[in-house]
C-alpha cells in the first residue's frame, strides 16, 4: 500500500479554534492517585471513606475510667494508640484483644497508691413501703460505722477444753469514748442478756477511757464477781516491761550489734560484698532484719539471727569501718552478752507467745508461767555479765 496515501495534506489541518466552536470547550482530569476499591455500583462512597467517617465507638468496659487512650509513636516512625494509666502514668498496649491486662494493672496500682476500688454492682432492697431502690456498698462509710461498735462476747469452754468464743452482740457508741460511756454500754450488753451472775473477767486495752471505766464497775452492778481483781494488767504487757528493763542494762553491748547490722544491711553493695566475704569461708550468707527498741521480742529475734555469724560480721565491719573513727568496733565481749542474754529471754519469748493465744484459754497458764520466769531470773542472778539487768528486772517482776 502506498504510505502517501496515509499524509495529510497542510490543507486538511482544522485550527484549535474552529475545532472548539464545533464541539465544545472540553477537558478531561486525570486522577494519578491510585483508585479505592469502591462497593457495588450505586453503593454510594467506598468502605474506607465509610470507616474514615465512622464515630468511634465508645469504650464500655469500666477499667477505661483509669485509663486514658493517647498516641505514641513506635520505633518505625508508626503512631499507635496505647492506654496510659492515670494514677502512674504507665504505657499499656490498647486493643481489641480484650482489657484483662489492663484490670491486673489497675488492681495494683490502685492498691499501691491508696485507693479502693469500689466499683461494684449496684444492689437491689425492697423498703418497708414496698417500693424498690437500689444501693452500693461503701466501704469507706462501713468502716467509719464499724469503730463506733462495742462487742460484747461469750466465751465458753466445751467438755474438750476447747474455748468456744461466741459474738453476743453490738452497741453502737454515737457519744464521746469517755470511761463513763464505755461503762453504760457495757452494763447495758450485760443487762440486756441478763448474764448479770455469769460475768467471770472483762478484757479491755490498756487506754485510759478503759481503765476509768474498769474502774466504774462494783457490786451493784454486775453481783457475785469479784469486781476487785477486775483491774488486772495484761500479762504480756507485765513482761513486756520486764525485759524492757533488763534490755536497758546492756543498751550498749546490743547497740554495737544492732550498728554493725544496721551498716552491713544500708546498700545493695554492702550485702553483696558481705556475701562473697562469707562464701570464701564456705558459709552461705543471709539477710539480718534490724529490730525496733520498742520492740524487745524483735530484738531478741534480731541477736538469735545474728549469733551463728558473729565472727563473720566482726572481722567484716571492723575493717571496713577501720577508717571511721565514729564507729565503735564489736568486741568479743558484745557478743557474749548477746549470747547469754538470747539464752536468757527465750524463756520470755515462748512465755509470750504462749498466753498469747485465741484458740484456748490462757489465764490457767499464767502463774505456771510466772514460775518458769522467775526460775530462770533466779538462775541467772549469779551470771556477773547479766546480773545488772536481772536485778533491774526483778524489781519490775
Amino acid at each position: 500500500m502506498n504510505p502517501e496515501h496515509f499524509r495529510l495534506n497542510p490543507n486538511d489541518y482544522m485550527p484549535d479554534e474552529e475545532i472548539n466552536r464545533l464541539y465544545g470547550d472540553f477537558h478531561i482530569d486525570i486522577d494519578l492517585d491510585p483508585p479505592s476499591t469502591t462497593g457495588p455500583t450505586g453503593a454510594g462512597p467506598s468502605s474506607s471513606a465509610q470507616n474514615s467517617n465512622k464515630k468511634r465507638k465508645k469504650k464500655k468496659s469500666m477499667v477505661w475510667d483509669s485509663f486514658d487512650t493517647v498516641p505514641v509513636k513506635r520505633p518505625d516512625s508508626i503512631e499507635v494508640e496505647q492506654a496510659q494509666c492515670k494514677y502512674c502514668k504507665a504505657l499499656l498496649t490498647s486493643s481489641s484483644n480484650g482489657t484483662s491486662h489492663l484490670r491486673r494493672h489497675r488492681e495494683k496500682c490502685m492498691a499501691s497508691h491508696g485507693q479502693v476500688d469500689t466499683t461494684r454492682q449496684t444492689q437491689l432492697q425492697r423498703n418497708p413501703d414496698g417500693s424498690v431502690s437500689t444501693w452500693q456498698y461503701d466501704p469507706d462509710r462501713v468502716r467509719e460505722q464499724l469503730v463506733l461498735y462495742c462487742t460484747a462476747t461469750d466465751q465458753p469452754i466445751d467438755t474438750q477444753w476447747i474455748l468456744q468464743k461466741k459474738l453476743l452482740g453490738f452497741r453502737v457508741m454515737d457519744c464521746s469514748h469517755t470511761g463513763q460511756n464505755i461503762h453504760d454500754v457495757i452494763i447495758s450488753g450485760i443487762q440486756d442478756y441478763g448474764i448479770q451472775n455469769l460475768i467471770l473477767s472483762i478484757t479491755l486495752d490498756n487506754a485510759s477511757a478503759n481503765s476509768k471505766a474498769i474502774e466504774l464497775f462494783d457490786n451493784s452492778t454486775i453481783p457475785n464477781t469479784a469486781v476487785k481483781f477486775f483491774h488486772a494488767r495484761c500479762a504480756c504487757h507485765i513482761i513486756n516491761l520486764i525485759v524492757k528493763s533488763g534490755l536497758k542494762q546492756v543498751e550498749s553491748q546490743i547497740d554495737n550489734i544492732r550498728e554493725a547490722l544496721s551498716w552491713i544491711m544500708a546498700s545493695n553493695q554492702r550485702i553483696a560484698e558481705f556475701s562473697r566475704y562469707c562464701a570464701s569461708k564456705d558459709i552461705l550468707a543471709r539477710k539480718f532484719q534490724t529490730d525496733m527498741p520498742v520492740r524487745w521480742n524483735s530484738t531478741y529475734l534480731m541477736l538469735k539471727s545474728a549469733l551463728p555469724f558473729a565472727e563473720l560480721i566482726t572481722s567484716f565491719y571492723n575493717v571496713n569501718t577501720a577508717n571511721d573513727t565514729r564507729r565503735e568496733k564489736l568486741a568479743d565481749g558484745d557478743w557474749y552478752v548477746a549470747t547469754v542474754f538470747v539464752e536468757f529471754l527465750k524463756v520470755f519469748y515462748d512465755v509470750t507467745i504462749e498466753i498469747s493465744g485465741v484458740y484456748y484459754p490462757t489465764s490457767p497458764l499464767a502463774i505456771l508461767k510466772l514460775y518458769d520466769m522467775a526460775d530462770v531470773l533466779r538462775q541467772y542472778s549469779e551470771n556477773v555479765m547479766v546480773a545488772s539487768a536481772v536485778v533491774a528486772m526483778q524489781k519490775k517482776f
